[in-house]
């Protein structure tokens, strides 16, 4: 965690494996494979772990096994290129403002109960709002200029497998530069919180 705060190679390189959420579905293993050979020592026990939980790990037979997400459910590729929103972004948003307005690590309870009470209340008048008809606040220029960027990537996107499922392993030479230049210029245009 400290060296991911320090040293920013090694964040940008550790957020590109968080950017193959960004792949089309069929080009997962492709880009589960790039990152095997390009990603430092110090980021393979990740790679591992996100493999394990999010793509499965390559069986004898060229399969794989089932993970625990399947990659239909997080894959934001087809949400990007429709211009919907990705999954998390409003409970990330809940999160970082519940965090602002505790303003301390542990509260004690009634701190809790009361700082609870009173987002709320806020969320009551928000939902008002909008049940009223209002339109919600609109997004930050840099988050809506991210966005475009990140759908102007994806769109321009080719898939180097097409005709294939995420599961299958296949005895394909592909060059890996042209997915670890994707997932780069994806990982330039969002923030992670360690």
């Amino acid at each position: 965690m400290q060296r991911y705060k320090n040293d920013p190679l090694f964040a940008a390189d550790a957020k590109l494996i968080t950017s193959i959420a960004f792949l089309p579905i069929c080009d997962i293993s492709l880009g589960i494979i790039a990152l095997e050979t390009y990603l430092p020592p110090e980021l393979q026990p990740v790679l591992d772990w996100f493999i394990t939980n999010y793509t499965g790990r390559l069986r004898m037979d060229g399969m794989r096994n089932q993970p625990r997400f399947d990659p239909a459910n997080w894959s934001v590729h087809r949400r990007v290129l429709e211009r919907g929103d990705r999954t998390n972004n409003y409970a990330e948003a809940a999160h970082k403002k519940l965090q602002r307005a505790f303003s301390c690590s542990h509260p004690n309870i009634w701190r809790f109960i009361d700082t609870l009470r009173k987002e709320q209340k806020l969320i009551d008048a928000d939902y008002a709002m909008c049940q009223q008809g209002m339109e919600p606040p609109p997004k930050r220029r840099k988050y809506r200029d991210a966005d475009r960027r990140i759908h102007a990537l994806v769109q321009t996107y080719q898939a180097a497998n097409p005709n294939f499922d995420h599961n299958y392993q296949f005895p394909v030479v592909y060059p890996i530069h042209p997915i670890i230049d994707f997932l780069r210029g994806v990982s330039h245009n969002y923030n992670m919180d360690p």
